[in-house]
């Protein structure tokens, strides 16, 4: 790893200690207090999101300063363990306010060392999995509980299970703004480009032309573009990163034939959806979502469980994720499961997908800051991209064993305090 990807990892940790204190704080003003259980369970979550910064170079001494502020409320940093009275609400709201102002101090220098910090390592153009992990790491997601939030309701053992669960829309709000950046706002432009149905010839006017290369102009120039840029540049994929835009457009855009000529593409299928036959295809995007279901076409009918959350124990709304599985009808239609990131970017998503599909891998499992999940991948006419969706991948046995031992530590502290 470099220094500029360890500063990377850094604003990645504010970004992520910012939601934190918007949820700590929501929970204080509610009245909300944690059992020891939980509180033992948030400071090791905590410890594991600062923990990896040990490993990147020029992060030594932040990490120590780190190691210091967690003695502060009572755990120790390196053991994963309490060292002491575990801390009241209020006192866990200030110190993630004043880390996150401290990590704050180290903004200008981290600004300027992104300038230079978006081309591929050596480990990431060897590890795809690395690539996309540096992808999520530039990725300027929404964050949940301040620019939307999901009013997940209830949740199905399996797809296999019918039935509305979920009276209320999927969506409690996205802010106003949230969806006014040029990538957002040229991405939602597309989307009533298509023909929901298969076999039915898709019409491209020249206006249409137009709104895809002002998307691809606004998605070449956020971070995670211009790293697959570089990335694609160094694999020789295409012979500069200026090249990108041209290369994502034919990509993504290029119509072929899934059931009549000219009916069908990468994008429309992925981001889009598409219904053959009495089923939907595709439709893994949540911002289509988003504005299907506020045009009443959208009917959300539950979670898919098991639903791998990457919030801790504190949180005892389940409304924000960044990764959810799903059950809903679009147009009266039903798909029993889909998977689909929440909050994040449709550059990020096209390079993702992008980077996957050229990896020439169906199945490309990955570690996306908290999250685990299985990017799968299809080739469909000539060489295009059929489809590339997520999907959530459940706990693992470490993981699972890590979530026990949790619960034994708060236990163990509580019979140690009543003694």
């Amino acid at each position: 790893a470099s220094v500029e990807a360890g500063l990377a990892h850094v604003i990645q940790l504010r970004r992520g200690l910012q939601t934190e204190t918007a949820f700590v704080q929501n929970m204080l003003r509610q009245g909300k207090t944690p059992d020891d259980a939980q509180m033992t369970s948030y400071l090791s979550g905590l410890r594991r999101k600062t923990f990896s910064l040990a490993s990147l170079p020029g992060m030594e001494t932040l990490e120590e300063d780190l190691a210091t502020r967690f003695a502060a409320i009572g755990w120790d940093y390196r053991a994963d363990a309490p060292a002491g009275l575990l801390p009241q609400l209020a006192a866990v709201v200030f110190w993630l306010q004043s880390v996150v102002a401290y990590l704050g101090e180290k903004i200008p220098a981290i600004k300027q060392a992104k300038k230079t910090s978006l081309k591929p390592s050596s480990a990431e153009l060897q590890d795809v999995q690395l690539a996309c992990e540096r992808l999520w790491i530039l990725d300027d997601r929404l964050i949940p509980g301040k620019d939307f939030e999901l009013d997940l309701q209830r949740g199905k053992n399996s797809s296999w299970h019918q039935g509305d669960l979920a009276p209320r829309p999927l969506f409690k709000f996205v802010k106003d703004g949230a969806l006014e950046s040029p990538a957002f706002k040229t991405f939602i432009q597309l989307l009533d480009n298509y023909e929901a149905c298969t076999g039915t010839a898709e019409v491209v006017t020249q206006e249409e032309r137009r709104e895809e290369r002002a998307f691809l102009n606004a998605i070449a120039d956020t971070e995670v573009v211009k790293y697959l840029g570089e990335y694609l540049t160094a694999k020789k994929m295409i012979k500069s990163p200026a090249e990108v835009q041209a290369f994502l457009g034919r990509l993504w855009f290029t119509l072929y034939k899934r059931e009549a000529r000219d009916d069908s593409s990468g994008f429309e299928h992925v981001f889009v959806g598409e219904i053959r036959a009495g089923k939907v295809l595709g439709l893994h995007n949540w911002v289509q979502i988003y504005h299907q279901e506020k045009a009443g076409i959208f009917d959300y009918m539950g979670y898919v469980k098991p639903r791998r959350r990457a919030t801790n124990s504190l949180r005892e709304g389940p409304g924000h994720e960044h990764l959810l599985s799903l059950q809903f009808e679009w147009g009266g239609v039903l798909k029993p499961v889909s998977t689909c990131f929440i909050g994040t970017t449709p550059a990020f998503e096209i390079a993702l997908f992008t980077l996957c599909f050229l990896s020439g891998q169906e199945e490309n499992r990955l570690a996306l800051g908290a999250y685990k999940v299985m990017v799968r991948c299809h080739t469909f006419s000539r060489g295009m991209i059929g489809t590339a969706f997520p999907e959530e991948l459940p706990l693992d046995q470490e993981e699972a064993a890590t979530k026990i031992q949790a619960s034994v530590r708060g236990r163990q502290h509580r019979r140690g305090q009543r003694q």
